[in-house]
C-alpha cells in the first residue's frame, strides 16, 4: 500500500522531506499489509531509518542511484589523463560508464546495509518459491 505521509518543504532548495511521524503509525495500526513510501530518495537518512522501522516495507530510491551514476560519470570524465598528442584525450566510453556503475552500486548498496536490508530479498524470494509449491497428494 502506497500512501503520502509527508511534504517536501522546499523544492529548489531540496530539502529533505519530512514525514509525519504519527500519521504512519495511525496507518500502520489500521493495515496489515506491507507498506511502501515513494520518493523515499527525497527523506533525510535517520528518517528513512526510523520509517522502516515504523512499518515501512519499501521505499523508491532510484534518484540516489541515478545521482550516484551522473557523479560517477562526471568524476571519470574530470580524471581523464590519457594523451595521445598534446591537448588530445583518448576516451574510452566503457571506462567512463563503469565509473558510473560502480558509483551506483555502492550507493544502493550502502542503502541496503544502512537499512538492515541484506539478505532480506533472498530470503523472501524463497520464501515465494516454497508459497508456489504444490503439494503432492496420494
Amino acid at each position: 500500500m502506497a500512501f503520502e505521509i509527508g511534504r517536501g518543504q522546499n523544492e529548489k532548495k531540496r530539502e529533505p522531506l519530512k514525514i509525519d511521524f504519527e500519521y504512519l503509525d495511525r496507518i500502520r495500526e489500521l493495515v496489515e499489509v506491507p507498506l511502501v513510501l515513494p520518493g523515499g530518495a527525497a527523506v533525510a537518512d535517520p528518517d528513512m531509518q526510523k520509517a522502516v522501522a515504523g512499518g515501512i516495507a519499501k521505499y523508491n530510491i532510484a534518484d540516489k542511484g541515478y545521482q550516484a551514476f551522473l557523479n560517477g560519470l562526471e568524476t571519470a570524465l574530470k580524471n581523464l589523463r590519457e594523451e595521445i598528442a598534446p591537448g588530445k584525450l583518448v576516451l574510452f566510453p566503457s571506462r567512463v560508464r563503469r565509473s558510473g556503475v560502480k558509483a551506483a552500486k555502492m550507493e544502493i548498496r550502502s542503502q541496503i546495509r544502512f537499512l538492515g536490508a541484506t539478505g532480506k530479498a533472498d530470503s523472501r524470494q524463497e520464501q515465494r518459491k516454497n508459497d508456489r509449491q504444490i503439494p503432492q497428494t496420494f
